[in-house]
């Protein structure tokens, strides 16, 4: 039971790297070229992710039925661009 519990975790990490790197990041690379700068990019990369998952929750909280897992982040992220 453990094993498949954490399983279930590994993948939500791989998913949120998928997301960060595909999505927000857009095949491109990260800019800084200094330690401290890249620090504050993956910083800057992770509060944009963690906005966009809140703002996900909270559209999915007048559907009671619906996972927020399950909603779109891409989807999500086009809206917040727009």
């Amino acid at each position: 039971m453990e094993l498949a519990r954490l399983y279930r975790r590994r993948w939500e990490i791989e998913t949120t790297f998928f997301e960060l790197k595909a999505t927000i990041l857009g095949g491109r690379v990260l800019r800084a070229r200094t330690p401290g700068g890249i620090a504050q990019e993956v910083y800057a990369l992770l509060v944009t992710y963690q906005a966009l998952r809140i703002a996900i929750a909270d559209a999915v909280l007048a559907h009671p039925h619906l996972d927020p897992d399950r909603a779109s982040f891409t989807i999500a992220l086009n809206t917040a661009r727009a």
